[in-house]
């Protein structure tokens, strides 16, 4: 199992868009442009699962099944976090790993292994599957 890290700035479009729409309910859907969204190799985003999620506190530990259209035995997710007010440290954690999370960051893993967002703050972040 590994945590791809990554690092690059949001979009003002995406930006204003999660601003605007994202909630705790782990199910608004945003509108994202494919060409703004991190490139993986191999892997393409599935723009209808774009989720916008803005909560104060952890995700509590969970594993997603694929939520895209098709059936596809071979996804994955992108977690993209664009804000955290927290005054510790926010993690991402997947099985046994865990990585540092700063606004910015976005972090490629399998979700179907147990995962959470560990953060004291309040925080906006965008997950997305990708699938090859």
């Amino acid at each position: 199992m590994t945590i791809l890290l990554g690092f690059d700035g949001f979009p003002l479009k995406l930006q204003k868009e999660l601003k605007e729409k994202s909630n705790d309910t782990f199910d608004t859907l945003v509108q994202v442009n494919i060409n703004d969204l991190p490139k993986i190799k191999g892997w393409k985003p599935r723009i209808e699962t774009a989720t916008g999620i803005k909560l104060t506190g952890f995700v509590e530990p969970h594993t997603d099944p694929y939520t895209g259209c098709g059936a596809y035995k071979d996804y994955r997710s992108l977690f993209w976090l664009l804000s955290d007010t927290t005054k510790d440290k926010s993690f991402l954690m997947v099985g046994n790993e865990s990585e540092r999370m700063l606004p910015y960051n976005w972090a490629f893993f399998d979700d179907s292994v147990l995962h959470s967002f560990m953060s004291n703050g309040t925080w906006i972040g965008l997950a997305i599957q990708y699938i090859r």
